[in-house]
């Protein structure tokens, strides 16, 4: 290689590095530029982010000048309200504190009274159950005769052939008679009851029902002629329990009031129509019998339930249930009261509790109305 030839790539290498430091400084220069450009607009808004929380640091101090103030002004007004009311708190914070202790008095009344006439309620249950095991005892033999001489006595002028009972015997030549006594009764009590039905009816049997303790009960057809002494128990519970028998000026004491209730049970003869509950569901059952029992009218059933008949049907009611009947079972005796259901009105219902049927639950005895 000549040296002309080592020359020319010298040179060639200088022109090479020459354009290629050109070209790389230039890009340097141009990116260190830009860069300086963005810090300082960087640098400018954080001077102007300075600025303005400084700003904002001025106007919170401001505004926590100004609501200390006002704080400091709202307790002032509540010191002042507070010393201004102060002694009309004190005076209705007694009347409120008096009515109280008056609610108070009067509820304690009430429960007393609620708790004697439940306590009431049950001594009688359990004296009315004592004296039905009592009296079905020898001693009592003559006792429990003597219900039944008077029974026969007055059913001649209490028995009667009801529509329905007509209606039966024209279609079906018959009519179910049954006589139920605690003691089989005697052939010549068999004539004589005999000598009165079979006047108005066809023919009657007679069964022994121990459970009835003294006395007779006949039923012809949908009717009861209830003359038993477990019937007078039955329904002296019944009244008891509707608080129909309470009198407190009389009852002293809740021995002197079982006496009282036991002295004035109604031994004659009860009549009555029956029937048995079919079906129940939702708050409405169906029952047969009960044959001439009128729209509208209240029926008694087990529990102290109500009902009222809404449809008849030629074999059975509908019968609307006014109370808690989870306790009611098909088979159930339901009894006819024989009025319409009605509620009772008159200036002693104001200020009492009454259920739906117009009876008390307040515990302040019955209510003292003569209209309905």
């Amino acid at each position: 290689m000549s040296w002309l030839d080592i020359l020319w790539m010298i040179l060639n290498f200088v022109i090479l590095f020459g354009g290629l430091w050109y070209l790389t400084n230039k890009a340097i220069k141009k990116s260190f530029k830009g860069r300086q450009q963005s810090i300082a607009d960087k640098l400018a808004k954080s001077a102007d982010a300075r600025k303005e929380a400084e700003g904002l640091n001025a106007e919170i101090d401001t505004e926590k000048n100004a609501t200390a103030d006002k704080q400091k002004s709202m307790i002032a007004d509540a010191h002042r309200l507070a010393a201004e009311k102060s002694a009309e708190s004190v005076e209705q914070g007694k009347h409120e504190a008096l009515e109280i202790a008056g609610g108070t008095v009067v509820s304690e009344a009430q429960m007393r009274n609620e708790m004697a006439g439940r306590v009431g309620a049950e001594a009688v249950k359990e004296t009315a159950t004592v004296t039905g095991m009592v009296l079905k005892q020898a001693p009592f033999a003559s006792s429990r005769q003597a219900l039944t001489d008077r029974y026969i006595e007055q059913i001649k002028e209490l028995v009667a052939a009801m529509p329905s009972d007509i209606l039966t015997m024209n279609e079906l030549k018959k009519l179910n008679i049954s006589i139920s006594s605690s003691e089989p009764l005697s052939d010549e009590e068999m004539k004589r009851l005999q000598a009165i039905i079979c006047e108005t009816f066809i023919s009657c049997r007679n069964d022994v029902d121990q459970n009835l303790i003294g006395g007779v009960r006949m039923k012809v057809g949908d009717t009861v002629y209830d003359g038993s002494l477990a019937h007078s128990l039955d329904r002296l519970t019944q009244d008891v329990e509707n608080n129909s028998l309470k009198t407190d000026s009389e009852m002293q004491s809740i021995a002197q009031g079982i006496k009282d209730k036991l002295r004035a049970a109604n031994n004659s003869v009860d009549v009555y129509q029956t029937g048995k509950v079919i079906t129940v569901s939702d708050g409405i059952c169906r029952v047969s019998g009960l044959a001439d029992v009128m729209a509208g009218e209240m029926l008694e059933l087990p529990g102290n339930l109500r009902g009222m008949v809404m449809d008849l049907d030629r074999d059975n009611v509908g019968v609307v249930l006014l109370g808690p009947y989870e306790e009611l079972q098909e088979g159930d005796e339901v009894r006819r009261t024989g009025t319409i259901i009605s509620v009772p009105v008159g200036d002693a219902m104001v200020g009492r509790v009454v259920d739906a049927l117009g009876r008390p639950i307040d515990g302040k005895g019955n209510v003292a109305t003569t209209e309905t």
